[in-house]
């Protein structure tokens, strides 16, 4: 998604893309006039015309590319969830504070205008104080077993629905609620234990594809989070946030389609009603699921040459992030409620 978000920005030059597969390369570079195709990111980082880079990988190369990226002068997007653990969150966070350049995390949900909306009825106190938190999002889309092993199978490569998903939950979660998880207990399953591999050789399955977590935050609230992408029968993406005076409740069912969010308030003054939300404009040529992050390299893009963007998750937010995930890893490999100062170091 991101070659065609930045594409479709006013003012925004796209000029090369770096991919070690050739075939695919030449694929993408064949659809888009002026772009250079590169077989090594490194070309990008030397290449003094290019003024921003948007790391798109595997988790395992984005310390090395961010921290290059940032040596070189240039303003960085990253790929969630920032690396694989807490030492690549670090070495690419204190990269980006010994530098005053625009550092950002692809947490799009932030941009999502239902979840936007809800954001802003919290902090205009429409509910009152936050108590509690409960998300489900369960989609299907590696719920096929016949879905070709990749490194998203493999946890030590940063693979598993807890990094594909639950950096976004947790990252919103407390964006929304203007505080900070301290706390967590786990349980995660591997619902598809084994795939084939592109040769052919069946392989196991070592990252979760399924994961509960009960978080406490800093302000006593509670959040449960449930979240899943290979159940066959996807319920879509729901969050209901409880405050002392009323509730939100945000729904996104799959297939995810552009518009088709909902969101509800009920309050001790009024029954449930549903909100009307913003709409961002589908460009030609762009698939409405990358909505979102075509609004969040907007606003990296202006950010870059100068703009007051406020708002942005920027690294900082990504360490944040890797520290309730770290701890997360343990309560998943102890069974036990795990600090999430303690779980990280």
């Amino acid at each position: 998604s991101d070659l065609p978000a930045f594409s479709s920005i006013p003012n925004v030059e796209v000029v090369a893309v770096a991919d070690a597969d050739d075939k695919r390369m030449r694929r993408i570079t064949s659809t888009t006039k002026g772009l250079k195709g590169l077989n090594d990111w490194r070309y990008m980082i030397d290449d003094d015309g290019i003024d921003a880079i948007s790391v798109a990988t595997p988790p395992s190369f984005h310390p090395e590319m961010v921290c290059a990226a940032l040596a070189s002068g240039k303003h960085v997007l990253c790929e969630k969830p920032f690396g694989r653990n807490m030492d690549d969150a670090r070495r690419m966070c204190e990269a980006a504070e010994d530098s005053d350049l625009v550092n950002v995390i692809d947490f799009e949900f932030r941009m999502e205008p239902g979840i936007a909306k809800l954001k802003h009825l919290v902090d205009e106190g429409m509910i009152g104080p936050t108590n509690r938190i409960d998300v489900t999002w369960f989609t299907g889309g590696r719920s096929d077993p016949s879905l070709l092993w990749s490194w998203q199978h493999n946890v030590d490569a940063g693979g598993g629905v807890l990094e594909a998903f639950g950096s976004h939950v947790i990252d919103y979660v407390e964006w929304i609620c203007q505080t900070s998880v301290v706390s967590v207990t786990a349980r995660s399953h591997i619902l598809i234990d084994h795939r084939k591999g592109i040769d052919g050789v069946e392989r196991e399955v070592t990252a979760e594809d399924s994961c509960d977590i009960i978080c406490d935050l800093a302000n006593g609230a509670v959040a449960s989070l449930k979240f899943s992408n290979s159940y066959p029968y996807p319920s879509g993406h729901r969050i209901e946030m409880y405050g002392e005076h009323g509730r939100l409740v945000y729904e996104h069912e799959a297939p995810f389609l552009s518009g088709s969010a909902k969101l509800w308030m009920e309050t001790h003054s009024r029954k449930m009603e549903q909100v009307k939300l913003a709409k961002y404009q589908l460009e030609k040529g762009l698939d409405s699921r990358a909505l979102t992050f075509r609004e969040l390299a907007k606003r990296f893009s202006g950010a870059a040459i100068g703009l007051d963007v406020r708002g942005l998750p920027n690294f900082t937010c990504g360490l944040r992030v890797r520290r309730v995930l770290q701890a997360v890893r343990v309560s998943l490999a102890t069974c036990k409620k795990v600090s999430v100062f303690d779980g990280a170091e």
